[in-house]
């Protein structure tokens, strides 16, 4: 079934919008500067939990803006790991990308935080779809 017009607008601005301007964001605070002094959790690691935390939101968003019948069950998995590789392919151009900005670096282990990030992301997502779908449809 195609999708309509005003359907089309509201599933992007209500499913696709959201991850778009997250990764923006995402987007936004790896360009600044690593002068640029910001907030910091006070944790150990904190910078890699910060990470995690922004990229599993990234990975949320990401598989709840796939259309309805692409969390169905036979879909699902694909879906999930199409997101799965979505997040992480933007981990991997925001990292390469942060070699360029003064003060920055490009380190593997914030790589494999925003991997590990996206992976709980999805891994969350999924699960609420999952029990969501399964009361729904027994």
């Amino acid at each position: 079934m195609p999708i309509t017009s005003p359907s089309r607008k509201r599933f992007f601005w209500v499913r696709v919008f959201p991850a778009v301007a997250w990764a923006g964001v995402i987007f936004a605070l790896s360009s600044l500067p690593g002068t640029t002094p910001l907030p910091r959790l006070p944790v150990p690691f904190a910078d890699k939990w910060e990470h995690m935390v922004a990229y599993a939101l990234l990975g949320a968003l990401i598989l709840r803006a796939g259309r309805d019948e692409w969390l169905l069950p036979p879909r699902l998995v694909r879906w999930a790991a199409t997101s799965l590789a979505i997040g992480i392919l933007y981990g991997v151009s925001d990292e390469w990308r942060q070699r360029f900005v003064p003060d920055r670096i490009c380190s593997a282990y914030d790589l494999a935080a925003d991997a590990i990030g996206v992976a709980i992301g999805v891994g969350v997502w999924w699960s609420v779809v999952h029990r969501c779908r399964t009361k729904r449809y027994p």
